[in-house]
């Protein structure tokens, strides 16, 4: 998890909203250091402000560049400095861009996550970007026995002995053959659904036994005009009301969260403890469609 942010800016400026940053963060750490812009960045010194635990001056760029040399894991840079910007990036440091109306014209594109109106942040945004930076999962929500995470290659292994189970995959896709492709193809999943939604299908991990039982989540499935529904729990785990307590959770999410209006769950036909989790969860039936060759009963959760 993420223990500390460091804020180096180079608009002095923006103190306002630094400051307060700074007092939305709470107790959290956060360690903020002004450029002297008038010098080059390997030998420019950083004034200290608002830090209360070092109160010790003026301190070296490249000092500044190797704090948390043990702890690079724990630690986000943020900063409105491309010269800045490119010297953590070098360094292999968890960085972020800070846009404000003082740096429209800077060159700050090499960031991959950027933030606006500091003031308005809170340490649940910072922590997201290190995480994602990191390659680390966001944990999404928690039910009464599950943790709903997002997924990791770690997890590939749970999947396959959760669908090697015939039942399983009666009624859904299999997973590659071959484990390979399909750590490949999650790790493209994690990128590019995860960074360009932030959300999908996720694990769900047992709280008593630390376990992956299963996944679900709500992605969107091409041709169709709403987000849809997907789940499924390991045998050992079915009967036991899991699918229901982490299906509400999510479409709760989705609608509470993500402002979905509309949510669907796609059953193929004979699938009758889908049907009756769908009717559960206040789904209605809208009417049977075609994809990619096979026939599902379309069922719809409405937005109240």
């Amino acid at each position: 998890m993420l223990k500390r942010v460091i804020l180096i800016a180079a608009d002095e400026g923006q103190k306002a909203a630094v400051e307060k940053m700074r007092e939305n963060m709470g107790d959290r750490r956060v360690d903020i250091y002004y450029m002297d812009k008038a010098r080059a960045l390997n030998g420019m010194q950083f004034g200290i402000r608002h830090n209360a635990r070092n109160s010790s001056g003026a301190v070296l760029a490249e000092e500044i560049l190797t704090l948390g040399d043990c702890a690079k894991d724990r630690i986000l840079f943020v900063t409105d400095s491309p010269s800045a910007l490119h010297k953590l990036q070098e360094r292999g440091r968890y960085v972020a861009a800070w846009l404000h109306e003082n740096n429209q014209q800077e060159d700050l594109s090499g960031a991959i996550y950027a933030v606006a109106d500091i003031g308005e942040l809170d340490w649940q945004s910072l922590e997201k970007i290190y995480l994602r930076l990191a390659g680390k999962p966001w944990t999404v929500m928690e039910t009464e026995r599950c943790v709903i995470r997002e997924m990791t290659v770690e997890d590939v292994e749970a999947f396959y002995r959760i669908y090697a189970e015939p039942s399983i995959t009666y009624y859904m896709e299999n997973l590659f053959p071959e484990m390979e492709a399909e750590i490949e193809y999650t790790k493209s999943y994690i990128e590019k659904i995860y960074g360009f939604y932030g959300y999908g299908l996720w694990s769900i991990v047992c709280k008593e036994n630390k376990e992956v039982i299963g996944r679900a989540g709500l992605s969107w499935r091409a041709g169709f005009d709403m987000p849809e529904l997907g789940f499924v729990i390991g045998v050992p785990y079915q009967r036991k009301g899991y699918a229901y307590e982490v299906c509400r959770a999510i479409v709760t999410y989705g609608q509470e969260e993500l402002g979905f209006e509309r949510i669907q769950a796609l059953v193929r036909e004979g699938n009758r403890a889908s049907i009756c989790l769908c009717r559960k969860l206040g789904f209605l039936r809208e009417d049977r469609v075609e994809d990619k060759g096979v026939w599902y009963e379309r069922y719809v959760l409405y937005k109240k």
